[in-house]
């Protein structure tokens, strides 16, 4: 019996005498990248901060409930700009509550899903066309001296972190100036200016290294933003940037923001012809983006998406004098119904009424600051 038993163990193994196999960990695969944190996704085509970026359908929320129960506990860091707070109502997200924690924004939601499952949140739906003026929102801010009023004395000094939420009508700015946020200094109200905030702060990736662009200042419909970049040295570098060299009639195309694929205007305006109904916002602002730095064809095909926008900005092309943008605008005027546009009447309309379209001319009749003799 004790040959066989040896027999046994020497032809099939004996589990007792064998060792345990360990059990080798599964990584979990990487979660997918959200696309760039902020509100870019409802600012106007004209002053977004993500210009090349696929338009959010879901956004994926981790909690939500009043400012102080959400803040209350600690959020792990999801990558630059995330998480990101959000008040009811923002970027069109209905949460039922007055703040929700926001992990991530998405354009497919596959991943939404995927990664909401993941984290333990849930996926919502973005509404297309999100509100942006007339909601709440929730601004976090830097450490930063608080002011008494704008550029006034010292009220203090508000820590980082620090949570806001407000409308967009409180904020204050004086003319050509940057905007402030109100906050208070124990019951005293004060102001800290938006910079020092994560208002309108559009967060991005690029080659592995975190960039910002925020606006800062405006001026006769001309935006500034500041745009932050880190340096493979850990430091970071500021510029300036502007919105539309068109408000000072500068036809010089070039892509200085960096944003066409290939460095040139002519490639964003091929991007956004691929695009097309896939993600029509994406694609005009894209288009947007190439006609106000100087791609005519890019304004002429703009019109087809956006005939407010387009043959804005080819007016403003022809206003500098620029000749092939006043042929442009003059075929682009003949093949629009001046009815669909949602803007009021003023000196686009009067330019079209000179040039002989009476149906412009029709719409200028309408308008309670320009009549055919000029505007004013």
């Amino acid at each position: 019996m004790r040959c066989l038993s040896l027999l046994l163990c020497s032809t099939m193994g004996c589990a007792a005498a064998a060792p345990t196999p360990t059990a080798t960990p599964v990584a979990e695969a990487p979660l997918p990248s959200p696309l760039p944190a902020g509100r870019w996704a409802a600012e106007r085509t004209e002053r977004t901060s993500c210009i090349d970026c696929p338009s959010p359908r879901v956004a994926v929320v981790l909690a939500t409930g009043s400012l102080e129960e959400v803040t209350a506990q600690p959020w792990s860091d999801l990558g630059p700009g995330y998480p990101m707070l959000v008040a009811d109502g923002e970027l069109g997200l209905s949460l039922g509550a007055e703040v929700g924690v926001v992990a991530g924004l998405y354009a497919d939601e596959g991943e939404g899903e995927a990664v909401a499952l993941r984290l333990g949140g849930r996926s919502v739906t973005l509404v297309d066309d999100p509100p942006l003026g007339e909601t709440s929102i929730v601004t976090t801010t830097d450490r930063v001296e608080a002011k008494l009023e704008p550029n006034g004395a010292t009220a203090c000094v508000v820590e980082a972190g620090r949570h806001v939420v407000l409308r967009r009508s409180e904020l204050v700015r004086r003319a050509d100036e940057t905007w402030w946020v109100p906050v208070t200094c124990g019951d005293e109200p004060a102001f800290v200016p938006v910079t020092s905030t994560d208002l309108d702060r559009t967060t991005l990736l690029r080659d592995g290294r975190v960039r910002t662009i925020q606006p800062i200042s405006g001026v006769c419909g001309l935006l500034f933003y500041r745009e932050r970049r880190e340096g493979s040295d850990g430091q970071w570098s500021e510029r300036e940037l502007s919105s539309d060299p068109s408000c000072v009639a500068e036809l010089d195309p070039s892509d200085q923001w960096a944003v066409c694929p290939e460095d040139g205007l002519e490639s964003c305006v091929q991007r956004a012809s691929r695009i097309g109904d896939r993600d029509p916002r994406h694609a005009e602002r894209l288009m947007s983006y190439a006609c106000r730095f100087g791609n005519l064809e890019g304004c002429t095909r703009l019109v087809a998406m956006n005939a407010d926008r387009g043959l804005g900005l080819l007016w403003g092309w022809c206003h500098g004098e620029h000749l092939d943008s006043c042929e442009r605008l003059d075929a682009a005027l003949r093949a629009t119904d001046p009815a669909t546009l949602e803007g009021h009447a003023g000196g686009l309309e009067l330019y079209a009424c000179e040039r002989g379209l009476e149906p412009w001319c029709e719409r200028l009749d309408a308008s309670d600051v320009c009549d055919r003799q000029g505007c004013g």
